[in-house]
Parts: structure tokens; sequence; C-alpha cells
């Protein structure tokens, strides 16, 4: 099972449903308090309809929990307790397409932008998550961190984040999100210095990938930007990501400096950006 989400802001009209055809949505969690979004069909949609939010983001995290699990009653009453059911059990929590490709799954899409981020006390990813896990691990003993796949897109379609578990520095077990790109890692030597160093060459997103893969025969365009995006979006994007990152990675080629600081300062930027951008769920 997949949990995605993503800012809109920045996609052509329709394209959304494009989107939820490709990775296979069947629920649409919808924190944008707008009749654009009205049209998503074949997909069970919930939709904010600007009123309490908190109350609007516990009703999504019930309609995700009641999906794997069932409160329990004697005699008609409830008795606190819910059942938890033992569900998804080929899912895998770090193999998106593996679960899109094999799996019949009720993946959700959770749609959101900034302004209604900041309603939210710890932002509506983190809350949505965190929230419906601790639900489910309090009445068993499943840990769907382990099944579900939580995958965060960035506005741009440029970058996503997958949810990973590592143990943190104090020994305990941690998710948290990181960056879902495969490394085409190449050692050479640094032609000023002539120490081996590590160099990346053709990183990519297998899911941004996958999008612009399957969409091939549906939209126009090169790049997943191109197919996606509006016109807008493109130049946002090429002044804030190509632009940033061509100059930190041409400096870097043209110093041959021996460190890796022109890719850190880039992914520093890449950290602050997500933060400024509602993304404290980086924290986690």
């Amino acid at each position: 099972m997949n949990v995605y989400s993503l800012n809109p802001k920045w996609l052509k009209a329709n394209v959304l449903k494009t989107i939820i055809s490709i990775l296979k949505v069947k629920k649409v969690y919808c924190f944008i308090d707008s009749d654009d979004y009205n049209s998503l069909n074949n997909v069970e949609l919930l939709k904010w309809d600007g009123g309490g939010f908190e109350g609007f983001l516990n009703k999504c995290v019930y309609n995700f929990v009641n999906m794997i699990s069932e409160p329990i009653f004697y005699k008609g009453e409830f008795t606190g307790e819910r059942y938890v059911k033992d569900m998804f059990k080929e899912s895998r929590s770090l193999n998106p397409i593996f679960n899109i490709e094999n799996l019949d799954d009720p993946n959700i899409l959770i749609i959101w932008k900034p302004d209604e981020q900041k309603q939210a006390k710890r932002g509506v990813l983190t809350t949505f998550r965190e929230y419906s896990m601790n639900i489910l691990n309090k009445y068993g003993n499943i840990d769907y961190l382990d099944r579900i796949c939580f995958y965060f897109f960035d506005r741009y379609l440029s970058l996503s984040y997958i949810l990973n578990k590592k143990i943190n520095y104090y020994g305990k077990m941690q998710s948290i999100p990181v960056p879902a790109v495969i490394d085409n890692i190449q050692i050479r030597r640094d032609p000023k210095t002539g120490i081996l160093k590590e160099f990346h060459e053709n990183s990519y997103d297998p899911l941004l990938s996958y999008l612009l893969v399957k969409s091939n025969d549906l939209l126009e365009g090169d790049s997943i930007q191109e197919r996606f995006l509006t016109k807008d979006g493109i130049i946002q994007y090429e002044k804030e990501t190509i632009n940033y990152y061509h100059d930190c990675l041409y400096e870097e080629w043209a110093k041959y400096e021996p460190d890796d600081s022109g890719f850190e300062r880039a992914c520093e930027a890449e950290v602050e950006y997500i933060i400024n951008n509602g993304g404290d769920w980086i924290y986690d």
C-alpha cells in the first residue's frame, strides 16, 4: 500500500487525474478548500470544506485507520478497544513501484498546500502519519510502517522523499523521510589532487521516472515538468532548482574541490526550501 502526498500548486489542469490513474490511487484526502478538486472521479474523495481543520484531519485519519482496524463492541457498547487486522502482507514500505505493479491495495493521495499545512500543529503529513500509526500500534502488534509506503513529492515533481526507518544517535528506531534517489556512484581520481573520490552521476528518482514513462502516450513533453507543470511552474522550477544546482555543480567541477562542499550546500538549500514550504516533517 502507498500513501502519497503532493502540493498541486504548479500542476496543469486535469493532470492530477493522470497522476491518480498511474499511481493507482483509490482514495484522495484533499486538504484544500477549493472546488477545483470536486471533479475527481473514480476515487473516494474526502475534501475539506473550510470548516474545522483539525476535525477534518481526524476524519481522514479514522477513514484510513478503519480500513485496517475495527472497534470492538460488547452488548452494543464500545469497549474502548480495536481489532487490528493483518493486512497488506505483501506490501513493501520502500518500494512503491512494486506495490503499484503487483498489488491492488487502496492507495491514498493526500493533497495540500502550505496555507492549510500551517493549520495543523505539526503539519498535515506528520500529524496524519503519526496519529494513524499511534492508533494502530496502541491496539495491535503489527508495525504498519514496515508495510505501508509513505511517499512525499515536492511541488515541482523534481524530487521525492520516502519514509525510512533508521537507528538514531541514541540507538532508538526513528522514521525519517529521505530522498528517494538512486545514485550511480563512480570512483575516480580527482584531477587536481590525485585522490580517489566518489562522483555522483546520472542519479534518478525511480517513482518520478515511472510517472514519466507511464505518461508517454498520455501527455506531451520530454520531461516530467513539461508534461505536468504549468509554464509558471516550470519558470519557478528552473529559477529555484536547476540554476542553483547547476551553479553548485559547476563550481565543484571548475575548482576540483577535494571536498563535497558544493553538493552539501545544494542539499542544505533543499532542506531549507522544504522547511519553508510546510515540510516540518523533515525533522521526524
